[in-house]
């Protein structure tokens, strides 16, 4: 559903940024735009993680009419000022697809996330249509007031069964363990290896905690003083660790 709308924005803007969390299948959907003229990086890549940090300015070169498309950019912000230099002076359309797991305005070490000059699509989870195969056309019925008898029933055990499968396509295959398994070295890998990528943080123990509090309290409202005291800390760390948990997507 996505792709014709990358296609559109390729067409348009200089650049794209589709981010949106790990696994949700970005990379996947940047492939299968097989675009007729293009080169990939990814920076999950050790040795073009240590080209791209050493001489931004020649890893982000293209040739005339060429996409180059850079997999995970937030591991290497100082390529989005190396970026900006290029398309400041080139005013072609379609120069950069970037892909990144981690909101760059929330990122402390990126110092220009090139807003307005890039395309931005946020990819997410599957939704349910999509796991099914249906059109998105819930909200447009919905205002219309004109729904159709096309939708499969679901009691509570099968909403609250699908919302435990969630929307990531690699845990949808598994079994309960090895899914239950899965999304806690995810939990894992996000918060004390990825997030470092983005932004400092000193007390992993202390970020977890704030997470799983957060998670505790999904849909309600909650005080940051109270966070604060539970987690030891200052009302001051506490927003600072919201907000690099936010970049990754997770609230």
């Amino acid at each position: 559903w996505q792709l014709k709308r990358l296609k559109h924005l390729l067409s348009v803007r200089r650049g794209l940024n589709l981010t949106g969390a790990r696994q949700v299948g970005k990379s996947t959907l940047a492939k299968s735009l097989e675009l007729p003229n293009s080169r990939i990086w990814t920076l999950d890549d050790d040795f073009a993680l240590a080209a791209a940090k050493s001489d931004p300015p020649s890893f982000v070169k293209h040739k005339t009419g060429e996409t180059l498309i850079i997999d995970e950019i937030q591991k290497a912000p100082a390529l989005l000022n190396a970026i900006k230099i290029v398309i400041d002076n080139d005013n072609s359309k379609g120069q950069y697809l970037l892909t990144g797991s981690a909101n760059l305005q929330f990122a402390k070490t990126v110092k220009d996330s090139l807003a307005g000059r890039l395309g931005v699509v946020r990819l997410r989870p599957f939704s349910l249509g999509e796991i099914n195969g249906a059109e998105p056309t819930f909200l447009d019925c919905a205002f219309k007031e004109e729904f159709k008898n096309e939708y499969a029933p679901m009691d509570k055990r099968d909403i609250i069964h699908e919302a435990f499968l969630g929307g990531y396509p690699e845990p949808r295959e598994l079994g309960n363990n090895d899914r239950l398994d899965w999304f806690k070295r995810y939990l894992n890998d996000l918060l004390t290896k990825d997030i470092r990528d983005i932004t400092e943080i000193r007390k992993v123990n202390v970020l977890n905690g704030i997470a799983e509090w957060m998670f505790a309290h999904t849909s309600q409202f909650f005080s940051i003083n109270e966070l604060a005291s539970k987690a030891s800390v200052s009302k001051e760390t506490v927003l600072n660790y919201i907000e690099a948990i936010k970049a990754m997507y997770l609230f």
